[in-house]
Order: C-alpha cells, then sequence, then structure tokens
C-alpha cells in the first residue's frame, strides 16, 4: 500500500471504530477488533507510535476477556503492533512484556489438555 493510502485509511478506521463500537453484535465486535488491530498496523507504518500504542491497548481494553477465538486472535495481533511500536520506541522490555501477556496462547493451553 502507498503511503498516501495508508495515510486515507487510518480515519475511515476510527469512522468504523466510532460508528459501531459499542454494538454488542458478535460479527460487528469482530470487524471492530479488526478494524482497532489495522488502525495501529497503519500508524505504526506512518510512524505514529503512541497512537498505535493507544490503538492496540483500545483493542486488548474491548476485547481482551472475550471468548470467542476469532477476537482473541485479533487481541493476540493488536499486541505484536504494541510491541513493534515499543521496540521503534526504544522500549524493548516493554515490547517482550507487551508479547507476553497474549491471551491466545491462555486459550491454546486450556484446549490442548
Amino acid at each position: 500500500i502507498h503511503l498516501a493510502r495508508v495515510q486515507e485509511a487510518v480515519p475511515v478506521l476510527s469512522n468504523v471504530v466510532n460508528r459501531f463500537g459499542p454494538d454488542p453484535d458478535p460479527h460487528l465486535r469482530v470487524q471492530i477488533a479488526r478494524a482497532l488491530v489495522h488502525r495501529a498496523y497503519s500508524l505504526n507504518d506512518l510512524n505514529r507510535y503512541q497512537q498505535a500504542i493507544e490503538s492496540s491497548d483500545e483493542a486488548v481494553r474491548r476485547f481482551g476477556d472475550a471468548s470467542e477465538i476469532a477476537l482473541k486472535v485479533l487481541v493476540a495481533r493488536a499486541l505484536m503492533q504494541k510491541s513493534r511500536a515499543l521496540t521503534e520506541l526504544n522500549d524493548n522490555e516493554g515490547a517482550i512484556r507487551a508479547c507476553r501477556v497474549t491471551p491466545f496462547w491462555e486459550y491454546d493451553r486450556n484446549t490442548t489438555s
């Protein structure tokens, strides 16, 4: 994606989150989580690392306790984007911590026994 397209994507993704964010519909929740993750990814590409961290944190705050596997995977991706931003900000310890709290691994442990 060209940088200009990435810049255009951020407000569109924010609009999705703002417009549909409080909706409890399970299908919309996945799309909202996906928009937050894509926004974090795009913000990282634009070197807007603090905003990428905020978008990732919002995904974790909203969906971190979800039981649906699709949302757990998206929370894990949000944490990876947070880790990427923290690495760019030279906070390597924070980046490692972000990856260690991934709820997806908790799910994986519980289903393999």
